[in-house]
């Protein structure tokens, strides 16, 4: 899997300046057919990984770490078991900064977006926010993480 990072040349051409700059590619998406119980504060593991340009997710922690400072948008995506609730909240190091809602009614799914300012080498994850969610995952319904660089800072 090739990693393609910013590269900037200039040229000179009889006196005009020309800028390139080729943008990173950094983007994952990852999800699970894990369900169950998940207290809160609990990471999610999303360890079927389809998409991880870059190599910022690591399915095994559940956290994703910034290759390079930039804007990123992130995105997560989680069903409940019936009767029960699933709140998931999106935190970059130890700060909240998006929750879901959740329901008891049936089998319901919910996801979060956010966009967020994110240093290098900085974690983003997925947790749960409730202190008794129960995921549910299927066939038809993929828990899910997924985020990609909009652009560097």
């Amino acid at each position: 899997m090739a990693t393609l990072f910013y590269a900037s040349a200039s040229f000179i051409l009889v006196g005009l300046t020309l800028q390139i700059t080729i943008a990173e590619n950094i983007a994952f998406y990852a999800h699970t057919a894990s369900d169950g119980s998940y207290p809160e504060g609990k990471v999610l593991k999303f360890s079927n990984v389809l998409l991880n340009d870059g190599n910022g997710y690591k399915p095994g922690s559940g956290i994703f770490t910034a290759p390079v400072s930039g804007v990123y948008q992130f995105t997560a995506h989680a069903c409940n078991s019936a009767e029960k609730y699933m709140v998931i909240a999106i935190m970059k190091g130890t700060q909240q900064i998006a929750v879901s809602t959740g329901s008891g009614d049936g089998s319901i799914c919910n996801s979060v977006t956010t966009i967020a300012k994110v240093r290098k080498h900085e974690n983003v994850y997925i947790v749960s926010a409730w202190y008794d969610s129960h995921m549910f995952s299927n066939d038809h319904r993929w828990p899910s993480f997924m985020g990609f660089l909009l652009y560097k800072i």
